[in-house]
């Protein structure tokens, strides 16, 4: 029972959440899968693949539980300092959606959709907007492996035209749309609109609950650093996996929810276009425009490790045989806290060091 988030309670706090393999395989995913390559190599090392069970975790699936989802979607917003845990929470919610049968709408590192490299073109249908054709591919990569168990059960209910020459008939499967938008990739950033749009308007009583998670949300309301042209700068809106994700931000739809989270670290560095924010305050990091549009939200803190869960942390290692010698002494737990502060991100890399 304690392998599903459903069943957790505040006596689970502080407790490891494990993963099984078919768990892993689902929500690790290819391409920026939230968990950091640090985690990954670490949870590979202790031959465990654990989250802790946290207060912010429980309250976004308690909110989850107990909403009406024939209400437009309640939006929740995940804020605290840098490293705090609050990916590892969003992560703990998408876990559970999963588990409930939900069609989950992952976005983590957004910030990577701001200054991805490869190819930028403008859209076919609409030239103020620019597509992202490789980032599209690769989401909707990710869109197939955490819903793999679902889009063969879920059907469009309009035509599409993607070409002169080509389109696809009302009635097909996400799985096969998914599949074209993988397969032909300067038409992934349309398929995902399609997909957007399928869940904004659905009015079939069988549509899975959706969940949208996207972390670093704020990245949404910032700059880039990718130029269309010589000197021209694209801003975020005008970017079409932007664009679409932020119709799904809005409380315009229902038998859903959001999840968002706030992330300073990836903050663009255009000459003269940015900000240094050293708030944790939601409004400071999403700026007016930001804060309006998620507004009304219910903020959830993501604080720093309590003493228990410092300590809890530390225990797991040693029981994985990660910490050994004088680490595992009182004055060495004593001494590791002192350095580290109760931030789950430095307690982590500290101890890989050790």
């Amino acid at each position: 029972s304690h392998n599903d988030p459903a069943n957790h309670s505040l006596s689970d706090v502080g407790l490891m959440y494990e993963l099984n393999e078919e768990d892993q395989s689902q929500t690790v995913l290819k391409y920026n899968p939230g968990f950091t390559k640090r985690f990954i190599s670490e949870a590979d090392a202790l031959n465990k693949f654990c989250i802790m069970v946290r207060k912010p975790g429980l309250e976004v699936v308690n909110y989850l539980k107990h909403a009406d989802y024939s209400a437009p979607v309640n939006r929740y917003l995940l804020y605290g300092p840098q490293g705090c845990g609050k990916t590892m929470t969003m992560l703990y919610a998408i876990s559970y959606c999963r588990k409930q049968g939900w069609l989950i709408f992952p976005a983590f590192n957004t910030w990577s959709w701001l200054k991805y490299k490869k190819e930028i073109v403008r859209s076919q249908w609409n030239k103020e907007r620019v597509d992202h054709s490789e980032v599209a591919s690769r989401w909707l990569e990710n869109f197939r492996q955490i819903n793999s168990h679902l889009l063969d059960k879920i059907y469009t209910t309009r035509e599409y035209v993607w070409t002169k020459y080509e389109k696809s008939e009302a009635g097909i499967s996400f799985a096969s749309l998914v599949d074209q938008g993988i397969a032909r990739v300067r038409i992934a950033s349309d398929v995902i609109g399609c997909i957007i749009r399928e869940v904004l308007q659905q009015d079939d009583s069988n549509f899975p609950r959706s969940l949208v998670a996207v972390d670093c949300v704020n990245s949404f309301f910032s700059i880039t650093t990718l130029k269309i042209e010589p000197g021209i700068y694209v801003e975020p809106n005008e970017l079409t996996m932007v664009y679409n994700f932020k119709k799904l931000l809005r409380n315009r739809w229902k038998n859903g929810a959001v999840v968002v989270g706030l992330n300073t670290s990836g903050i663009q560095n255009q000459t003269g276009r940015v900000e240094n924010i050293t708030s944790e305050h939601p409004h400071d990091i999403l700026g007016p425009d930001g804060f309006d549009w998620l507004d009304p939200h219910i903020p959830i803190h993501v604080p720093l490790y309590t003493d228990i869960e410092s300590i809890s942390q530390l225990a797991y290692y040693q029981d994985r045989k990660w910490l050994v010698g004088r680490s595992i002494s009182e004055a060495g737990e004593a001494e590791i806290l002192q350095i580290c502060g109760n931030s789950p991100n430095d307690i982590s890399v500290y101890c890989g060091h050790l």
